[in-house]
């Protein structure tokens, strides 16, 4: 409930259009967002951000169900479902990681190490980025749960924070980026449409 998807969407949006997100450049190309929770509402949400940017989003391509990124051969038919669509993403939005590793301990470096291993197989067969939704720690909102393998695995982790429970302003927090600065992203209002 800090606005992950909602922040994702947009970002897969302004990809899949080849617009700037928030003055910041993005490279044109399709977008699969793979969707693990949240279906019911996922439609609304594309629906109201195509409202908000005057568009439809021919490139954003939704996968209603999630990946099982501990089972090679799930990633391996969700490749080739890649590859027969003609889709040469550049983004692969995976929302949310817990729901991409059912059944496993979050707290076992082997676990999170296949999922690791899946989202390195996505990237490397598609060329495209790999974004893993994950949930914080109740403590600290800046600290992935599960093992410590996973953030040590990572390029990029940016901290999604909701100062007020019920409120409509959060911020985003570069919290580890590899080979530059970390830096503070900004803080953002969502508006109802």
């Amino acid at each position: 409930k800090s606005f992950k998807t909602f922040t994702a969407l947009h970002i897969s949006a302004c990809i899949s259009l080849g617009t700037p997100w928030f003055g910041r450049d993005t490279s044109a190309g399709p977008v699969v967002y793979v969707s693990g929770e949240g279906q019911g509402g996922l439609k609304a949400r594309v629906e109201a951000l195509e409202l908000h940017l005057g568009t439809e989003l021919p490139d954003l391509w939704i996968l209603p169900e999630a990946v099982n990124l501990l089972n090679k051969q799930d990633t391996a038919a969700f490749l080739a479902q890649l590859g027969e669509s003609g889709i040469r993403p550049r983004l692969v939005v995976i929302d949310t990681l817990q729901r991409s590793t059912v059944g496993a301990e979050e707290n076992s470096t082997k676990d999170m190490g296949l999922a690791v291993s899946s989202a390195d197989e996505i990237r490397l067969q598609t060329g495209a980025a790999v974004l893993l939704l994950h949930h914080p720690t109740k403590k600290d909102s800046s600290v992935l749960r599960g093992a410590g393998s996973l953030s040590g695995a990572l390029d990029t982790l940016i901290s999604i924070k909701r100062p007020q429970p019920n409120g409509n302003t959060f911020t985003l927090n570069c919290e580890l980026q590899k080979d530059r600065e970390a830096a503070f992203l900004g803080s953002f209002q969502m508006t109802p449409s």
